[in-house]
C-alpha cells in the first residue's frame, strides 16, 4: 500500500518531470553569523554543492529552517521565478540510519537554545514552575497533591527523597468562609514530608492569607491555599515555594541583609565572650544560638 508520504514524491517527481529546462542543485540550510535566517523575510543561507560549494540565500517556503537540513535548489516556475529550495532533499533523509519512512526532522537543539547572550531562532523559555525537583502539584483526588522526588546533602550525605503521592491535606482545611495557606514541606530529619497551617483569613478575592513559614531543616515545596469549600486541588491553587526558583527581590534581599547583620552581631560577641569570659563561653553560646534562631525565624515569617 503506497504511504500518504511516497504519494507525495510521486506526485512532485512527476511534476519536475515537465520541467526538463530547470536546474535542480543539491544544497544544505547553513548558519552564518550564528542564524540561518539571512534578514530578508523568507531567505535563508544555503550552501550549494556539498562541503566546498558557495554559500547563498535562497528563499524558502518548502523545508524546514532548520541547520544541516538537505534541501533541493532552483529556479521557480512561476512568477517571480525567484530561486528558492523547492524541497527536502529525500534521497539524503532517506539515508539517515534512523528514518522509516515518516516525515524527517533532523538534529535541531541549537534552534530552541538559549545561551548567554545568543538565542537559538525559536528558543525554549524554562519557568521554575516545570523544574521537577521536590515540586507539588494535584493530585489524583480530593485535597491531596503529590511531591516530586528529591536528592539533598544532609550531614555530608546524600539523600535522596523518593517522593510521595497522594499525600493527605484534608486535615489542614479550614471551616467555611475562611481561607489558609498550608506550607509542604519536606522533613530533613526524617526525610517524610509534613505541613504547616497558615493563619486563616475571610475568603475572600480581596484577602490574601499569609504564607507560613517552614521550620528549621525543612526544604518548602509550596503553599497551596485551601478554603471551606474546596472540594480538589489545582494548579491555580498552589504557589511554589522551592528557594531554588525564586528572584531575589528587594524584600528577600533586605532579609537577607538583616540576616547578615544579626550574624554579624553575634560572631562580635562570640568573639568578645571568649576573650573575657573563659569557662562562661559554653553557656554564652547556648544563650547566643537561642538569640540567632529566634531573629532567623522572626526575619523569615516578616519577610
Amino acid at each position: 500500500m503506497t504511504t500518504l508520504r511516497q504519494a507525495i514524491r510521486i506526485k512532485r517527481e512527476g511534476e519536475r518531470s515537465f520541467e526538463t529546462w530547470r536546474d535542480i542543485d543539491l544544497g544544505v540550510i547553513v548558519e552564518v553569523d550564528g542564524s540561518v535566517e539571512t534578514g530578508r523575510p523568507g531567505f535563508v543561507w544555503v550552501r550549494e554543492g556539498g562541503q566546498d560549494g558557495g554559500i547563498t540565500q535562497v528563499f524558502n517556503a518548502k523545508a524546514p529552517t532548520l541547520t544541516g537540513h538537505p534541501v533541493l535548489i532552483g529556479y521557480g516556475p512561476k512568477e517571480p521565478f525567484r530561486r528558492q529550495i523547492l524541497d527536502t532533499n529525500w534521497e539524503i533523509i532517506a539515508t539517515h540510519p534512523d528514518y522509516d519512512g515518516d516525515p524527517y526532522l533532523p538534529d535541531h537543539h541549537k534552534t530552541h537554545e538559549w545561551p548567554d547572550g545568543k538565542a537559538g531562532r525559536d528558543p525554549v523559555t524554562v519557568y521554575g514552575r516545570s523544574l521537577a525537583a521536590l515540586r507539588t502539584y494535584p493530585g489524583a483526588s480530593g485535597l491531596t497533591v503529590n511531591v516530586a522526588p528529591y536528592r539533598y546533602e544532609e550531614d555530608g550525605s546524600v539523600v535522596t527523597f523518593a517522593g510521595h503521592a497522594g499525600y493527605d491535606i484534608s486535615g489542614s482545611q479550614p471551616a467555611a468562609g475562611l481561607a489558609r495557606y498550608v506550607l509542604i514541606y519536606l522533613k530533613t530529619i526524617d526525610n517524610t514530608i509534613a505541613v504547616v497551617d497558615g493563619d486563616t483569613t475571610v475568603d475572600a478575592a480581596t484577602e490574601t492569607p499569609l504564607f507560613p513559614a517552614p521550620p528549621i531543616g525543612g526544604l518548602p515545596s509550596a503553599w497551596v491555599r485551601l478554603d471551606g469549600a474546596t472540594t480538589s486541588i489545582t494548579e491555580s491553587d498552589i504557589v511554589d515555594a522551592r528557594m531554588i526558583l525564586n528572584e531575589i527581590t528587594g524584600q528577600m534581599l533586605a532579609v537577607l541583609n538583616g540576616l547578615g547583620a544579626v550574624e554579624s552581631e553575634i560572631d562580635f560577641e562570640i568573639s568578645k565572650h571568649f576573650v573575657e569570659h573563659g569557662e562562661e563561653t559554653t553557656k554564652v553560646l547556648a544563650i547566643l544560638e537561642a538569640e540567632y534562631d529566634y531573629a532567623l525565624s522572626a526575619h523569615v515569617v516578616q519577610g
